[in-house]
């Protein structure tokens, strides 16, 4: 798997220089980086803070907040090499990832409490809610892709005190990249297994007064022809009644396409945003009723407007 991520002013001939010559000099940075933190003493470590909003709904470091909370940023991210929150979420303590049944969505235990379409996990995009109002979790077959995520902050436990009942067993606030966070023009793309293939631009600015930042992420998957079904629903039926209607053995069908939006704007203490998700061709996994289905495509779209007051943060971040 590749990826290739640029952030150019423009593109003139020269661009294609200077990206391959970032590279070298990224790789550079990066382990400096990591040998800064090894030359630190225990106690300077112990004063490195990380800064969260989910546990009091006000900045607050990790250390200082009344929750067990794992925070997660794009730098994180991008070095663990995931595509998907899911692939993210894997690696915090107390979460275990399975699929659903049929559909094959993320299905998570936290701490051992589990729920097949996760109705007991509250997920929050930039601090409002993501699940669906009529049976909790995220709607089906919804895939978020991480190039436009800044961080993640993750309750591990109840936090329904402050998020009410859907925060059961956790709370996963995703915090998208802002105008600062940009910084510019980004352009990116990656391929890998399956005939996957990956494509986003990002671009920052500011307009009549507004601190403007905007990500557009397309991503298809196609099929892994090693998962097959040797036995749906149908087959017990079509042995009972001498039919050949199931299509098993088979292939999953687990092809997908996607397309994900989000738009920021901020100026002072406001800030208002808009998400859409959407997908489209994708297959039905294991099948409608557990009965697979080559043919059968489906999709959907998830809107999401958001408008916030943000308060005045304190220059001591958790006094």
């Amino acid at each position: 798997m590749m990826t290739k991520t640029l952030k150019p002013k423009s593109f003139p001939w020269y661009g294609i220089a200077l990206a391959c010559l970032c590279v070298g000099t990224e790789a550079i940075a990066e382990e400096s980086k990591v040998e800064d933190f090894f030359e630190l003493s225990p106690e300077q470590l112990s004063k490195l803070s990380v800064v969260a909003t989910l546990a009091t709904g006000t900045p607050r470091t990790v250390a200082k907040s009344a929750a067990a909370i794992t925070v997660i940023t794009a730098d994180q991210i991008k070095d663990m090499g995931a595509r998907q929150l899911s692939e993210v979420l894997e690696t915090v303590p107390g979460f275990h990832n399975s699929v659903q049944q049929n559909t094959y969505d993320a299905s998570y235990s936290v701490r051992g409490i589990r729920n097949e379409i996760n109705a007991e996990l509250l997920f929050l995009l930039d601090g409002t809610r993501l699940n669906l109002p009529y049976r909790g979790g995220l709607a089906t077959g919804i895939q978020i892709p991480v190039e436009a995520i800044q961080r993640l902050e993750i309750i591990r436990g109840p936090g329904s005190a402050l998020y009410g009942a859907d925060a059961f067993a956790g709370v996963i606030n995703i915090v998208t990249k802002k105008a600062d966070d940009i910084d510019g023009t980004r352009l990116g793309v990656w391929a890998g297994e399956f005939d996957s293939q990956s494509g986003w631009a990002q671009q920052s600015g500011e307009v009549a007064g507004w601190e403007v930042g905007a990500s557009v992420q397309f991503v298809n998957s196609g099929i892994d022809s090693s998962r097959i079904i040797e036995r749906d629903r149908q087959t017990p039926i079509d042995r009972a009644l001498g039919t050949s209607v199931s299509r098993a053995p088979g292939v999953v069908q687990s092809q997908y396409k996607t397309i994900n939006s989000f738009l920021n704007l901020q100026r002072k203490h406001w800030y208002v945003g808009f998400s859409a998700v959407s997908g489209f061709d994708a297959g039905t996994n294991a099948g409608v009723n557990a009965v697979l289905d080559p043919i059968g495509l489906g999709g959907g779209n998830q809107y999401l407007p958001m408008c916030v007051i943000q308060p005045k943060i304190c220059s001591k971040i958790g006094s």
